[in-house]
Parts: structure tokens; sequence; C-alpha cells
């Protein structure tokens, strides 16, 4: 984990500028592609969180913590059979 935020320069990796990484969807979309069983799984040194818009920023820098997010969700960290 050290090792890939030091990568990212200190941080998490930022969300790309496009469709699929919208501010307004939920955590649980972000899984759809991002959990264990997605098609572009996170790393298995992932912190264990999955309130996504409170580490990763959007293209301009910024954060978009949400009041309330889950950090746990179903097909995240939990249930990732890596750890």
């Amino acid at each position: 984990m050290v090792l890939a935020l030091w990568a990212a320069g200190g941080r998490a990796p930022d969300l790309p500028a496009d469709a699929d990484h919208r501010l307004d969807q939920g955590e649980a979309d972000c899984l759809a592609c991002h959990g264990h069983a997605g098609r572009s799984p996170r790393p298995a040194d992932h912190p264990p969180r999955d309130d996504c818009f409170s580490c990763h920023r959007d293209a301009a820098g910024e954060l978009h913590p949400r009041s309330g997010a889950p950090t746990a969700v179903s097909g995240g960290w939990q249930d990732d059979t890596r750890r």
C-alpha cells in the first residue's frame, strides 16, 4: 500500500475524466468494475475502504467525500478473497 501511494505522489490515483467515473454515482457502481471480481479490480493491497470519493480526486484534483458514504459495500474489500 505504501508503495502504491508513493507511486501516485503520496495520494490515491485521480479519477479519469470520463463517463464511467461520474461523481454522481454510488460506490456500488465503482465496485462493479473495481471490486475484486470486476474487469479492473483494485490491487490486493488497497486500503480496507469502499468510500471511493473520500480518497480519489476528480480530474481537477478535488475530493468529493460524501457524508454517510459506506466504507463497506457488497463486492468490496470485505468480500475480497485475496486478503
